[in-house]
């Protein structure tokens, strides 16, 4: 939906997903310690917050639950 992450990865299963989303450049990745920090520096930087979010706008389409509820409903029929 546009909007730029700071990300903290907490399980393996989440790695792949977060390492897609900062290569993509819609995401800092940073540790549970130092997020708060790198947050706040993010807030600093206007133009890499509009860089990322753009990033992250290109990323989803904002269609997702309809999808979801569209599958639902064909597993109903």
């Amino acid at each position: 939906v546009g909007t730029p992450t700071v990300l903290v990865v907490r399980n393996r299963g989440e790695k792949l997903n977060a390492n897609g989303i900062t290569a993509a450049g819609a995401a800092v990745l940073t540790t549970e310690t130092e997020a708060e920090k790198v947050a706040e520096n993010l807030t600093t930087i206007s133009e890499l917050l509009e860089r990322m979010g753009q990033a992250a706008l290109e990323l989803v389409d904002g269609k997702g639950c309809s999808r979801v509820a569209d599958a639902i409903e064909g597993l109903l029929r």
